[in-house]
């Protein structure tokens, strides 16, 4: 299946709180929902790797007192300009397409209990649940 690098990346996040999460879904569904996350698991690993260097370049050593003596990360700085150019290039690497050897669920497999999956969770795995 081809999938754009946002929705690898949304979806793998969405996937994992949905496997890290209690739901009342059926057995069958969660299986399936782990066999994704496993399918798009190396191509997240890629994408965030590249998020990751991009940060690097783009951003600054984030510390967690005014010394300077104990860094707490990396992060994009609050200049517009310097966010602007990390945006562009990340969302560059989240426009290109992949393939991604992942089968699709159908949406009656995931059950219809109020506790299982949530609204806006179905609008990032748009790709990965069919009728």
């Amino acid at each position: 299946m081809k999938m754009r690098g946002i929705e690898v990346y949304e979806a793998t996040e969405t996937l994992a709180g949905i496997i890290n999460t209690p739901r009342n879904i059926p057995q069958t569904a969660k299986y399936r929902i782990s066999r994704m996350h496993a399918a798009l698991e190396p191509e997240y690993r890629r994408l965030y790797g590249e998020k990751t260097t991009l940060i690097r370049e783009f951003g600054e050593e984030v510390f967690a007192d005014e010394a300077k003596t104990q860094p707490t990360g990396w992060g994009i700085p609050d200049n517009p300009e310097a966010r602007a150019v990390y945006l562009a290039a990340w969302n560059a690497i989240l426009a290109v397409e992949c393939e991604i050897d992942v089968q699709p669920m159908t949406l009656a497999s995931l059950g219809n209990d109020p506790q299982g999956i949530e609204a806006a969770e179905f609008g990032r795995l748009v790709k990965l649940i069919v009728e």
